[in-house]
């Protein structure tokens, strides 16, 4: 069998699934939002009344729920304000901005950060981390755990298609990087929220 990359269609969203449920990271990073954006866009009206718009940038998005959150939490903040009008345009954007080889990158927070220091720009950094559970991982027979197996390796399949001396690395590496707590391998996962002033 030959391995194929993981990037799009119904099993990259199936593994996908998996580990945000594994790691809770929708509501994670709700929950961030919900701690920092309000502060923030007071401060942003605060000190930048010449500033007609907020533009936001989301990489690594997935689905989008992330980033219609966003625009709730700036909504609500936006409606204290009877002081101000108020206007947000979503866009369904479906071109890639990037090229076609970029696909599958991931910029981190300290690329992101970099790009506003290389640039002049102020920015907030907010970071937090916390645990995936990748228990099922070590159990070939569980769909959720291959499906998990899969989204971490970037490979579709990959416990029956990858040489078997590569998943016997792979399962010892993940393990290597896991600790065991209440009965669960436990990976540490970390998102950052990075607020750039311009």
């Amino acid at each position: 069998m030959t391995s194929l990359p993981l990037q799009f269609g119904e099993h990259y969203f199936k593994s996908g699934q998996v580990i945000l449920e594994k790691s809770q990271q929708r509501s994670k990073n709700v929950k961030l939002l919900r701690e920092q954006l309000p502060p923030l866009v007071e401060t942003l009206f605060v000190t930048c009344k010449q500033r007609s718009c907020l533009n936001v940038l989301s990489v690594g998005g997935g689905s989008g729920e992330i980033d219609l959150e966003f625009l709730k939490i700036v909504t609500e903040e936006l409606k204290k304000r009877h002081d101000l009008m108020y206007s947000i345009t979503l866009k369904q954007n479906t071109k890639w901005h990037g090229k076609r080889k970029d696909k599958g990158i991931y910029d981190t927070a300290e690329k992101i950060t970099r790009a506003a220091d290389d640039n002049g720009w102020k920015y907030d950094i907010h970071t937090q981390e916390y645990s995936i559970d990748v228990t099922e991982v070590f159990d070939e027979n569980s769909t959720n755990g291959n499906l998990l197996l899969d989204f971490l390796t970037h490979t579709e399949n990959f416990r029956e298609t990858a040489d078997k001396q590569l998943v016997k690395e792979t399962l010892e590496l993940i393990e290597d990087l896991t600790t065991v707590n209440n009965g669960k391998r436990l990976g540490k996962k970390r998102d950052s929220l990075v607020f750039i002033y311009k």
